[in-house]
């Protein structure tokens, strides 16, 4: 069945269960496009950097797998040190403005 689901289970479900199914299978739909637009995109530059400036057509290996440099996250005591400093420098701002 095209909900992915086998046809005597798909009809044993309650309506909620089916609408959930069906968004799922929306969703599915909706990412494979968006992957599918991406690659397409991504084509199509890579093929306008080969006809124009094939030196700079990036290594085969890295664009496939990705950077090589190891994505670093902030720390739950950084991100709440940078909106401390943010609320403290929008007070001080505050306070300058019904100052003049």
């Amino acid at each position: 069945m095209a909900a992915g689901q086998a046809y005597d289970l798909f009809w044993s479900l309650t309506l909620r269960d089916i609408m959930i199914v069906l968004d799922g299978v929306m969703e599915r739909e909706r990412r494979q496009a968006m992957q599918q637009r991406a690659v397409m995109y991504a084509t199509s530059k890579l093929t306008a950097i080969a006809h124009h400036d094939p030196k700079s057509l990036p290594d085969a290996d890295r664009f496939i797998k990705g950077s090589d440099a190891p994505q670093r996250f902030a720390t739950d005591d950084e991100i709440s040190t940078y909106f401390m400093v943010r609320a403290a420098k929008s007070k001080n701002q505050k306070q300058l403005r019904n100052t003049q």
